[in-house]
């Protein structure tokens, strides 16, 4: 029995990575989300548009370092019907993420927001194309 209880748990925790645990109060209750790019196909949100850039100025432990910051990034704009704004930040090069796509979502109210701690503004992380809430 506690083999099996183990298992499942386990099994949960893999195969949920959008869970209710979101502190951002737009992205709770997100059901069928695992990967990053499904998002913009949820009826909360609408895809403003897309287009290549750096990384955002501040996350550079997340793109890389010094020379080594990558360089191929996507950012993805999804407007919330709340009318929040959240940029998804996407590694989109091999040499970035040895072909793992890796990144950030931020909410650009808090990004923008003078007072708020700029690490304050992720609201969810990106790894091998997994989307994690934070």
């Amino acid at each position: 029995m506690k083999n099996l209880i183990l298992t499942i748990l386990t099994f949960t925790s893999i195969t949920s990575f959008a869970s209710d645990d979101c502190k951002d109060k737009n992205l709770k209750n997100i059901k069928g989300v695992d990967y990053y790019n499904q998002l913009q196909y949820l009826n909360r949100f609408e895809k403003v548009f897309e287009v290549d850039t750096t990384a955002p100025a501040g996350f550079d432990d997340m793109f890389g370092e010094g020379n080594d910051i990558c360089r191929d990034v996507t950012a993805t704009y999804l407007k919330h019907t709340s009318g929040t704004i959240y940029v998804m930040y996407t590694t989109n090069d091999d040499y970035c993420d040895g072909g793992n796509t890796s990144g950030i979502m931020i909410n650009m109210d808090k990004y923008m927001d003078e007072e708020s701690k700029l690490n304050d503004s992720v609201v969810g992380e990106i790894s091998d194309s997994d989307f994690i809430c934070n």
